[in-house]
């Protein structure tokens, strides 16, 4: 049989190692598809020959520099939290009240003010007076409880009422405690504060600049809701989907073009005019100084690269590190791929995965009718060629990570 070059040749190869055609292979085609796209995948993700390191150059083009100097990316974060509500009354002297739970911001807490809605009205008789000011309107008669020395009198016949004028039909005799309580139908809905002006919030401390009324009905509400927003450069570039890991760019300092004021230039113009006259040490010992003092000043482009997002970010001034038109040269693994480069079907640890993953899935299909006796009494063990293929997989797994990983640092993006 020919060396396997193609899924097809690799999936039939697969195949015969488990017994094809003298038995009959329980897999759908298209779990073997699935099963030799994962072989592929963890093929290329940990083995050295799965991937080849390369490098790529990209221009640098108007467009990026438009996108990544100008255009941001604004994100908004909002917390919500469910509405606490607190009741005070009023005693007319206090001003510092205590919350339930403490406000994010100022402008979380709502205050309302709302007088009581019995307002009580007291006078003294004198033996003549019968009419009497009210300090708030009534609305009709039946919104008034009067009582003369604790006695509650009886409207129309005791009593009458017009708006803030209130009028006995018999003047009180003097002396006469007179209390008269308006509670009107239509209680009034209260007086919204304005934050920073009538009152101020510091954690779970409401503070009034004038203390309310006494009777008064205070309702604060707390709404934590906080939005804040977020802004974040888009300084990467797009790669192939083909890259795992980025491990370097190239350094945009040129060191092959120099002009006579150069240090280096003026070396070799002085030392170095003729090789055989002198030490290559001096000059060993100059050049290793002159990279140290680059990378101490200049330093490396910090980058961050995810191979799911296919994104390469890199922390720099793309406004003035890089002209438009210029390349950026980065080192990097990129997938083999296998249709190009047929010869990966026929590696070795290749196609022992693939078939313990076909022997997996032929275990878990068989599975489903354990115990299943067929004609001529053969009974089905899924589960033992199912348990089996796990330990299989264990093991190749194993060894290709322990043999033919690279090692983490240099994969690193």
């Amino acid at each position: 049989m020919p060396i396997p070059s193609s899924r097809e040749q690799l999936k039939q190869y697969a195949l015969r190692a488990l017994g094809k055609p003298v038995i009959e292979i329980n897999v759908d085609d298209d779990q073997l598809e699935d099963r030799i796209d994962e072989a592929l995948q963890y093929f290329a993700q940990y083995h050295f020959d799965g991937v080849r390191r390369t490098y790529l150059k990209y221009q640098y083009t108007q467009a990026d520099f438009d996108r990544m100097t100008v255009d941001r990316v604004s994100q908004s974060t909002t917390k919500e939290a469910s509405e606490v509500k607190n009741s005070f009354v009023g005693d007319g002297s206090t001003k510092v009240f205590t919350l339930d739970t403490s406000a994010d911001q100022l402008s979380s807490v709502k205050v309302n003010i709302k007088e009581d809605d019995d307002i009580l009205n007291t006078f003294t008789g004198d033996g003549s007076t019968k009419v009497f000011q009210l300090t708030n309107p009534a609305d009709n008669v039946d919104a008034l409880t009067v009582t003369v020395d604790g006695i509650l009198l009886t409207r129309t016949t005791d009593f009458i009422v017009a708006l803030k004028t209130f009028e006995f039909i018999t003047a009180p005799t003097a002396g006469q405690v007179i209390e008269v309580k308006i509670r009107n139908t239509v209680p009034t809905a209260g007086t919204d504060l304005v934050a920073g002006l009538g009152y101020t919030v510091a954690d779970k401390t409401l503070t009034f600049f004038t203390a309310p009324a006494s009777n008064a009905n205070i309702s604060v509400t707390i709404n934590n809701k906080v939005t804040t927003e977020w802004k974040e450069a888009q300084n990467y570039i797009i790669c192939p989907e083909s890259i795992v890991s980025v491990i370097n760019i190239f350094p945009f300092s040129s060191k092959g073009s120099m002009n006579i004021f150069d240090v280096r230039y003026q070396m070799r113009l002085n030392d170095l005019y003729n090789f055989s006259s002198g030490s290559m040490v001096n000059y060993d010992m100059i050049m290793r100084q002159l990279d140290f003092l680059d990378h101490i000043l200049v330093g490396e482009k910090p980058m961050r690269f995810n191979q799911h997002d296919n994104r390469l970010y890199v922390d720099m001034d793309w406004k003035n590190d890089l002209l438009v038109g210029e390349y950026l040269v980065i080192e990097c693994y990129r997938k083999l791929d296998p249709s190009q480069h047929t010869d990966v079907f026929n590696d070795i640890m290749l196609k022992r995965y693939v078939t313990a993953l076909f022997k997996k899935q032929w275990g878990a299909n068989l599975s489903k009718f354990s115990g299943v006796a067929m004609l001529g009494g053969v009974t089905l063990n899924g589960q033992q060629i199912f348990s089996e293929s796990l330990t299989d997989i264990q093991d190749l797994e194993k060894e290709i990570r322990s043999s033919f990983e690279m090692s983490q640092p240099l994969m690193i993006g």
